[in-house]
Formats: structure tokens, C-alpha cells, sequence
């Protein structure tokens, strides 16, 4: 089996088997969820319900299409895939990966990878965690929300059927840095995707966190020349 085959493997072992993704009966329930990521088993709305549950004011939003440029993989992810790291993949790699799941973020290689120099996160995770959380943006609310990560609205943001709703995809990209940098990485010292996952996509929410952490990281990996 080759890497992007075991990859692909991976990611539709956790995207399309319901089983996986419930929470282990009589687990203890995770504390009250502080901008946590939606579980994933609540990601594609109901056959038929695209068309009245898009909100109007998104509903011809383009995001702009920003060059990729000189900005290179610097470096191959860390052994332990820790975040805090250079990127593993260059802006024109993921604006490739974005094309390839038909994302509405296509084109935004740049925004991705420019953020993660700016807080310090190797954008592959970045890109990693939307492609787990919403299929690159094309199920559930990403569909109509410009944000990467599902978070569950918190006071000051506009919500979209309780979670965090963004004017544009800069917006959406920066707060899913600025939550993982400040909050995961700062104040609880969680660096690499399983710790963070147990966090933000809890068994007790219906998650299989340790599922989703395998996945971030083969995603990561297989993106490596």
C-alpha cells in the first residue's frame, strides 16, 4: 500500500464509519466544551436541507484568491508532530490539496501558511484539522461559516447554528491560529495533535479524538515529498 493510499484509508476510517466516531458508553462526560471543535458525527446536514440552510449574505461570498508566492516547505514535520514548528508544506502545496477536495477556501495556500509563520504553527495542521473537521469546507456548517475548525460560538462572534461565523476566510483562518496558539498551546501546554484533540474533539462529545489525532498526523505526513 502506498503513503497517500494508507492516507485516504485513514481519513475515510474516520470521516464515514459512524462507529467510530461515538463516544465509548458509560465514559465520563467531558467538562463544559470552551471553543471546542464540533464533533464530527454532527458535520453533514440532512439529505435536502443544503438549499434552506445556507444563510443569504453567504451564499455568493468568493473568498480572493491570494498568490501562493515564494513560500517554500521549510522543514519536515517533528517526530513527535509537534505544531510549534516550521512549515512542513509549502502555500502552492496545500492550495493543491485544497483543489483536490474541491474546497471553497481553494486558493488560500497563502493565508494558511502566512498565519502559521505568524503564530508559529506549521500550517499543515491547520489544513489537516479542516480536511478532518469538514472535508476542506464542503459538509456541514463550514459550508457557510469561513471557518476551518468548527468552534462553538463563544461571546463577541456571529454564530451559525452555534458556532463561530467569519466575514471572511482570513478571519476564520487567524482564529483557529490565535485559539490553538493562546488557549491549547499557552495556558494548557497541550503541543502535539492527540493531547490537543482529547481537548477539542472529546469522547464525551461524541469524538473518537484518538481516531482524529492519527488521521491530523498521517495527513501531515503524507504531504511530505
Amino acid at each position: 500500500m502506498t503513503r497517500p493510499q494508507a492516507v485516504a484509508g485513514l481519513l475515510g476510517l474516520l470521516v464515514g464509519c459512524g462507529g467510530l466516531l461515538v463516544g465509548i458508553e458509560g465514559h465520563p462526560a467531558a467538562p463544559a466544551r470552551y471553543a471546542w471543535a464540533a464533533p464530527a458525527v454532527h458535520l453533514v446536514a440532512p439529505a435536502g436541507a443544503v438549499a434552506t440552510a445556507m444563510p443569504a449574505p453567504l451564499r455568493t461570498v468568493l473568498p480572493p484568491v491570494v498568490p501562493a508566492g515564494d513560500r517554500p516547505r521549510v522543514a519536515a514535520p517533528t517526530a513527535d508532530h509537534r505544531l510549534l514548528a516550521p512549515p512542513s508544506i509549502s502555500a502552492a502545496g496545500m492550495d493543491r490539496v485544497l483543489a483536490q477536495y474541491g474546497s471553497p477556501a481553494a486558493g488560500q495556500g497563502a493565508l494558511f501558511y502566512d498565519l502559521g509563520v505568524q503564530y508559529g504553527i506549521d500550517p499543515a495542521y491547520a489544513l489537516a484539522f479542516y480536511i478532518v473537521e469538514s472535508h476542506a469546507g464542503t459538509r456541514g456548517v463550514a459550508r457557510f461559516t469561513h471557518g476551518i475548525g468548527n468552534i462553538r460560538v463563544t461571546p463577541g462572534y456571529a454564530s451559525y447554528e452555534g458556532y463561530r461565523a467569519y466575514d471572511t476566510y482570513a478571519a476564520g483562518i487567524e482564529d483557529w491560529y490565535m485559539l490553538i496558539r493562546e488557549l491549547y498551546i499557552q495556558s494548557w501546554g497541550l503541543t502535539t495533535p492527540r493531547p490537543i484533540l482529547a481537548r477539542y474533539a472529546p469522547w464525551g462529545d461524541g469524538n473518537n479524538p484518538n481516531v482524529y489525532a492519527a488521521t491530523v498526523k498521517a495527513l501531515v505526513d503524507g504531504w511530505q515529498p
